[in-house]
C-alpha cells in the first residue's frame, strides 16, 4: 500500500469515493477489501485510499456510473455475456476492461466486442483492442 497502489493525486476525492461506495452498498452491493481512506504511516499528509473491491454492482449504482480515478474494482454480475458487453458498450466511460475466464476463445471474442482503450484477458498484458486502433 501506498509503493504500487493506493495513492491519490489529492484527498479532494476521497470523501465522494466513500459516499460513492456507501450508497452502492446500501443499494446491495458488498465491499470485499477496502472501501476508505488509508493513513499511509511514512506520509500521513499523503491522499491514500485502499484498494478496493466491490462485488454484486449494478449497472445503475454510483460506483458504475461514474469513473472514479481510484484503486476500485466493479464486479457486475451478469446472465448473458453479449447483453452485458452491450450495456458496458452504451457506458460513456472506457478506459479499460477486464475478462476473466477459461475458454480462451471466448475470452477473446468478448474482448474484441468491448468498445474501450485496454482489456486485460486473465493474467495477459492488457492490449488495445485491433479495432480501436487508429
Amino acid at each position: 500500500m501506498g509503493t504500487d497502489v493506493g495513492s491519490l493525486i489529492s484527498s479532494t476525492p476521497i470523501n465522494k469515493l466513500e459516499s460513492t461506495i456507501a450508497k452502492s452498498v446500501s443499494q446491495g452491493a458488498r465491499v470485499l477489501a477496502g472501501g476508505k481512506r488509508f493513513a499511509h504511516p511514512d506520509f500521513p499528509g499523503a491522499s491514500y485510499f485502499e484498494p478496493t473491491l466491490i462485488v454484486d454492482v449494478t449497472m445503475n449504482m454510483e460506483v458504475a456510473k461514474n469513473e472514479l480515478f481510484a484503486p476500485v474494482m466493479s464486479v457486475v454480475p451478469y446472465d448473458d455475456v453479449d447483453e452485458m458487453v452491450e450495456l458496458l458498450n452504451k457506458s460513456r466511460f472506457g478506459l479499460g476492461a477486464g475478462v476473466y475466464g477459461e475458454n480462451k476463445r471466448e475470452c477473446k471474442r468478448v474482448a474484441g466486442l468491448l468498445q474501450c482503450g485496454m482489456v486485460a484477458i486473465n493474467e495477459y498484458v492488457c492490449r488495445v483492442p485491433d479495432k480501436w486502433q487508429s
